[in-house]
């Protein structure tokens, strides 16, 4: 079994599409799907399931993810090792909530990359919990969350502390009521799950709850007149959405800690390290 076969393996994994992964690892397409089959072949297992968005991991597929990102794990261990270098170079996967990505990050990866020029880093964006089962699963090297991780595997450093809004394209005092629809990120996002704490500690069932996938598409809708959603206050501080109202949620639902989370017993590499003690000084 060939070590850059479980690379690209691991990479389309992590991305779920062959096209984005021939693309990160500066792979022809044809490459990339010449890898895996052969890996399949090899193997005599199917590892992804195909389908029109890309595709997903069999059973099999998940068993070999397992040990693939600790056999190459070990690999970058001990390159690191053997060359005794401890300047931060190679490959980073980041995570982060898309809001995060958008108003926190900008300025200190610009930062860490004029630091650390030789590193590779991969921003990665989904929901928080998304994001501690890649985390936890050694998909993404670290990444930055709403709300405490949870998770005896995962150590956490906060980072930020976000106050949340109700946006709505006018002030509106009966957004807390059955009445009203919400627009709101999928399950699994935290902003969310404070709502639906609030409403559940109210007795409010909404009378509609419609799911998005990116931040725009939700604010485009307020915009619109179609119902209420919920953003961090320092988004829409920073965000071109003129003529939109914010009102604050009620306490305690209000405020998160952003959470920078990484794996307990996963080796650090120098960039990583130099990435964590980054956010340990901020």
């Amino acid at each position: 079994m060939d070590f850059q076969d479980l690379r690209v393996f691991v990479t389309v994994a992590r991305h779920g599409n062959m096209s984005q992964a021939a693309k990160e690892l500066n792979y022809v397409q044809s490459n990339v799907t010449a890898r895996i089959q052969q890996l399949e072949k090899e193997l005599d297992t199917s590892l992804f399931d195909r389908h029109g968005r890309g595709v997903s991991l069999t059973s099999p597929g998940k068993e070999l993810l397992f040990y693939a990102e600790r056999i190459l794990s070990l690999l970058e261990e001990a390159e690191q090792q053997v060359r005794g270098s401890r300047t931060p170079r190679g490959s980073l996967h980041i995570g982060s909530t898309e809001s995060t990505a958008a108003v926190r990050l900008p300025e200190l990866i610009h930062r860490y990359h004029g630091q650390y020029p030789e590193v590779d880093l991969h921003l990665h964006t989904g929901t928080s919990e998304q994001l501690r089962d890649a985390v936890s699963h050694r998909r993404l090297d670290a990444a930055f969350v709403a709300g405490s991780a949870s998770r005896h595997e995962l150590q956490e450093i906060p980072v930020f502390q976000e106050d949340l809004v109700v946006v709505s394209h006018r002030p509106d005092p009966t957004w807390l009521t059955q009445d009203t629809t919400l627009l709101v990120f999928e399950k699994g996002c935290a902003y969310r799950t404070q709502l639906e704490k609030l409403l559940e500690k109210q007795g409010i069932t909404p009378r509609c709850i419609v799911e998005f996938g990116s931040i725009d598409a939700i604010l485009g809708c307020v915009r619109a007149g179609m119902g209420n959603g919920v953003m961090i206050h320092s988004l829409m501080a920073n965000h071109p959405s003129s003529g939109l109202h914010c009102q604050p949620l009620p306490s305690p639902y209000n405020r998160l800690n952003t959470m920078l989370i990484y794996h307990r017993n996963r080796w650090q590499s120098p960039a990583l390290k130099a990435f964590i003690e980054m956010f340990k000084i901020t």
